[in-house]
């Protein structure tokens, strides 16, 4: 019967809290933590590239996060033979364009905010040719 009623005092104490809350209050610090590492990492938002020195968001990408204008996977042969990452452009759900070139067409002033996405995202969403990922791009309304 003693070892009993120290079981239940146990099972009481956990129950309340009183074991378990520090653990509770340490896992969701460290959740926090990583979803603010994965946005940072594959978003940028309008305060990150809304500066004088960016003429164009091309120039934004490949200052704030170079790593996104590298291909996985290799590069695609264009017309009069030059390679470029065949890395997809994304506006309100459909395709329009490979970067650089639609990309330095967006000034940050008409941008709200871009996103990564992998290849698998890409393909999924828009198809096989973009198996090298893209870059979405949210406009101000």
């Amino acid at each position: 019967m003693i070892l009993g009623g120290a079981l239940a005092s146990m099972t009481a104490a956990c129950a309340s809290g009183s074991a378990s809350s520090g653990s509770s209050a340490g896992s969701t610090r460290v959740a926090a933590a990583a979803a603010r590492a994965r946005s940072t990492s594959g978003r940028l938002e309008r305060a990150d590239f809304n500066k004088p020195e960016f003429g164009n968001m091309y120039d934004a990408v490949r200052v704030l996060r170079p790593d996104w204008l590298q291909a996985r996977g290799g590069a695609k042969t264009f017309g009069g033979g030059a390679e470029a990452a065949v890395i997809g452009i994304f506006i309100e759900g459909r395709a329009v364009g490979y970067l650089p070139d639609k990309l330095r067409e967006f000034v940050p002033g008409n941008v709200l905010r871009l996103h990564r996405i992998l290849a698998s995202e890409a393909m999924a969403n828009y198809g096989t040719q973009w198996a090298w990922g893209g870059i979405v791009v949210t406009l101000v309304r």
